[in-house]
């Protein structure tokens, strides 16, 4: 080959050419990412939603772990715009997780060769399952995520983190993003063993952070960078168990995070793709999901202390990210969508357009437009 760019790679730079100027607000921006989920669901044929659309192999399977915590996007945004359409579609998705769902409640996985149970994916299904119920008033969904979170009591180890079912066999501090959905089902149920399987991860979390604020075992595996993307998670999941129990500690340790990210916002609004123990960037590119996550994060700050930081930094993050935005006029499997890296062949998923990505952009663009009147009728998982 002569050293010539793969037909992949080459197909990005033309699409790169085809594109048309920013949307043109961030409702056409928001419009345009819901329209691209779409666009993932009707790929599989069967109600979830594809893990990705990759530039090399096309689109690929349904992902039940992010199926789960995007049905909460598609109530919000039928609720904010009123289309029911997009409720319907969640619903959709949910009557898929449920042929989904193992007997035992638990979720499994979708890498070839790794489909076992695991203890993230069962989490955030865990998430859909409950919006649903919240929707609905629906018992069989609320039962769906009874079995989730009695499935991940199961597993815990006494000390509070869970070292079986982790996805790549490591310890993960990013579950605490798995406590919140307990914490959740707690707050809706009663049921204690759900609180209380939450404190203990956060207990055992709060001793993977050091003093700056950076977690320890929060990487995918210890062979990979601590990306923005799973330190945004841990730190959600520490903001909103703080928030929903009144724990100050717990917000502190979040905001400890949120604050240090916040300080290494490049100039042009963006996060390094990853960071090392001492918050040096260790990624030239930057993940488009981090940067959704953590200008989130940095509104929910904003929503509890009024502090003008936190929607000024917030902003540039939204800046950037609606300039990334996919807009090509030619190429629709990826017209609104959010790439993993940019640039595309940036660290964290070179060439893949995940869903998730696109899910915590519509998230951020819809937490935007309600910060002012506190959004009570939109939950956000």
């Amino acid at each position: 080959m002569g050293g010539c760019a793969p037909f992949w790679k080459l197909r990005e730079r033309i699409v790169s050419r085809l594109k048309t100027p920013a949307f043109r607000d961030h409702d056409s921006a928001l419009s345009a990412s819901m329209q691209w989920l779409c666009r993932a669901q009707d790929a599989t044929g069967g109600g979830g939603v594809s893990t990705a659309y990759d530039l090399r192999q096309g689109w690929l399977p349904a992902f039940p772990e992010t199926t789960g915590y995007i049905a909460p996007t598609f109530f919000n945004y039928a609720q904010l715009t009123g289309q029911s359409g997009f409720r319907d579609r969640a619903l959709g998705m949910l009557d898929w997780l449920c042929q989904v769902q193992n007997p035992d409640g638990s979720i499994h996985a979708v890498i070839p060769g790794m489909e076992k149970p695991v203890i993230f994916d069962t989490g955030q299904v865990l998430f859909g399952f409950l919006r649903g119920f919240l929707e609905t008033r629906n018992e069989a969904y609320l039962s769906r995520a009874e079995k989730c979170g009695t499935w991940l009591v199961s597993v815990q180890d006494s000390d509070g983190k869970w070292s079986r079912h982790e996805f790549l066999g490591h310890l993960h501090a990013y579950n605490t993003r798995v406590a919140w959905a307990l914490a959740e089902l707690a707050k809706v149920t009663g049921k204690p063993a759900f609180a209380g399987a939450a404190e203990k991860n956060l207990n055992w979390a709060s001793g993977r952070q050091l003093d700056n604020g950076w977690f320890q075992n929060n990487a995918f595996s210890p062979e990979q960078p601590t990306y923005t993307h799973t330190l945004a998670y841990v730190t959600r999941g520490f903001l909103e168990c703080g928030i929903l129990n009144g724990r100050q500690d717990w917000i502190g340790r979040a905001k400890s995070t949120a604050d240090a990210l916040m300080q290494r916002q490049r100039p042009d609004g963006s996060l390094s793709g990853s960071y090392g123990t001492e918050w040096e960037p260790t990624a030239s590119s930057t993940c488009l999901t981090g940067n959704a996550q953590m200008a989130f994060i940095w509104l929910r700050f904003y929503q509890l202390t009024r502090e003008d930081a936190y929607r000024i930094f917030a902003q540039r993050a939204i800046d950037y990210l609606a300039l990334r935005q996919e807009r090509s006029r030619l190429w629709v499997n990826i017209r609104g969508a959010m790439a993993g890296s940019v640039p595309i062949d940036g660290n964290y998923l070179p060439y893949v357009y995940p869903n998730w990505a696109s899910k915590f952009f519509c998230d951020l663009l819809m937490r935007e437009q309600t910060i002012d009147d506190g959004g009570s009728a939109l939950i956000f998982y």
